[in-house]
């Protein structure tokens, strides 16, 4: 008999975009699947546009109040019945031999997880109908809980939870904290340490939505301190396990990476910010510049540039990128 998949799909007013995700998960070439559709206290339609989909038998929808995405998650965590469980976010897509490749190669190799490529994608219309914009790509390998946690640290792996297949027994007593923005960051190790063996797939079968409007396209100040923490608690977990799991120096180059990124993120967020809001930014500046890690080659020349000048003077900042828009636009008139 075949394995049943369970496929969890959180949803909270996404309703441009729910009927292509919902597609792409009935419409996989492998059919023994339980689609657990949670929708979280939605208030734009996309409920109503769930329950649509209980013609088909093997869709569950489950109503309730809104939790946040963690929240939500763990509703279809808490109810799914299937020997191995996947994640597609409201917005996003599988191509449609998503599931039954990954599964195929977890039975081959008796990999405990299956993380695949995927295309990330511009654009309101359909994602099937749009290039990618670019790609997170791996290398078709078979690796350890060491190998893949130190991929994670050199952020050559993402923390992302809806590119991958898992074994069920991995969430056993396991759930995302709720309250949390990022909460991918926070359980992407404890689920690769109780993984035995884990399979990278160079097939980019994944389809990722880029909107600025999304979660993790912006930052608000609550935005980036709950980035902030998960970063720490990522360190934290590094420098806990060293050298059990993670090679010499990947505690450096994670604050190297993950830390500038972060800074970009907020430097680009203070250049916007109003006057009201800028005791606050500034505050959180402060927070950020405490933990900062060496600029070193990462993020391209503009991008090194932009932290600088906010680790010098927010304001000088502003003036530089009013200056850089200035000259951008009479370069094309």
């Amino acid at each position: 008999m075949d394995p049943k998949i369970s496929v969890i799909i959180p949803v909270y007013n996404v309703l441009p975009y729910l009927r292509e995700a919902l597609d792409s998960a009935v419409g996989q070439t492998y059919r023994t699947l339980e689609i657990l559709i949670v929708d979280d206290g939605s208030t734009d339609g996309s409920e109503a546009v769930c329950d649509e989909y209980l013609a088909d038998p093997r869709v569950r929808v489950i109503h309730q109040s809104n939790k946040g995405l963690s929240g939500a998650r763990n509703a279809g965590l808490d109810r799914m019945t299937g020997e191995y469980v996947a994640f597609l976010d409201p917005d996003d897509a599988y191509r449609p031999e998503m599931l039954g490749r990954m599964l195929r190669a977890a039975q081959r190799d008796d990999a405990d997880m299956v993380i695949c490529s995927f295309d990330k994608v511009k654009t309101v219309g359909r994602l099937e109908d749009t290039p990618p914009c670019s790609s997170c790509r791996y290398n078709d390998a078979l690796l350890t809980a060491r190998g893949v946690l130190n991929l994670r640290a050199s952020l050559q792996a993402s923390s992302a939870v809806w590119h991958r297949l898992y074994k069920r027994s991995l969430w056993d007593g396991l759930r995302f904290t709720e309250g949390r923005v990022y909460e991918d960051v926070l359980i992407c190790c404890a689920l690769f340490e109780r993984c035995r063996r884990v399979r990278t797939m160079a097939e980019r079968l994944y389809l990722y939505r880029k909107r600025p409007d999304s979660i993790s396209g912006s930052l608000s100040l609550s935005n980036f301190r709950d980035r902030l923490f998960a970063l720490e608690t990522l360190e934290e977990y590094v420098r806990a396990h060293t050298p059990e799991y993670f090679e010499e120096g990947a505690l450096r180059a994670l604050r190297e990476r993950d830390l500038v990124i972060l800074e970009i993120k907020c430097a680009k967020s203070m250049a916007r910010m109003t006057p009201e809001q800028r005791p606050l930014w500034k505050e959180a500046r402060r927070d950020l510049l405490s933990k900062s890690a060496a600029l070193g080659r990462f993020g391209g020349a503009r991008n090194r540039a932009v932290v600088r000048l906010f680790r010098i003077s927010p304001r000088l900042l502003r003036a530089a990128i009013r200056i850089y828009a200035f000259f951008t636009r009479r370069g094309k008139t």
